[in-house]
């Protein structure tokens, strides 16, 4: 769902999650993206919904590692998709943004500190 992409992009700190190229809006730049699905179940970010810069998504993703195939194309022709280097890209990707998702986490945590510390410092 798009509702979801704003947070999905402020979780990723607006990076792609393969090749780390700014994605989404940075200052006044805007850097095409898309949110690739393992599977269309669920929309469930790192599992199975990554942010992937557009170029990378139509001319890797579904471009050399598929044959040139789409998706259904894929499934109707070889009867299973993802193959297997798409299947280790998505993989990939889930490590690069579980490491996107931890820097954010951990740079709102010190946020959190030094603001404690200094209401500390101020009011103490």
């Amino acid at each position: 769902m798009r509702t979801h992409h704003k947070r999905w992009l402020w979780l990723t700190c607006g990076r792609c999650c393969i090749t780390l190229r700014p994605i989404g809006r940075h200052s006044k730049n805007y850097y095409p993206y898309e949110m690739h699905h393992a599977n269309y179940k669920s929309d469930r970010l790192w599992w199975n919904v990554l942010p992937v810069s557009k170029g990378f998504h139509t001319g890797i993703m579904h471009g050399a590692l598929s044959g040139g195939l789409s998706a259904g194309e894929q499934r109707r022709k070889t009867g299973h998709y993802p193959n297997l280097p798409q299947t280790l890209l998505h993989w990939w990707g889930r490590v690069i943004l579980l490491v996107l998702l931890t820097w954010q986490l951990k740079m709102h945590l010190l946020a959190v500190i030094l603001a404690t510390l200094i209401a500390y410092q101020l009011f103490a």
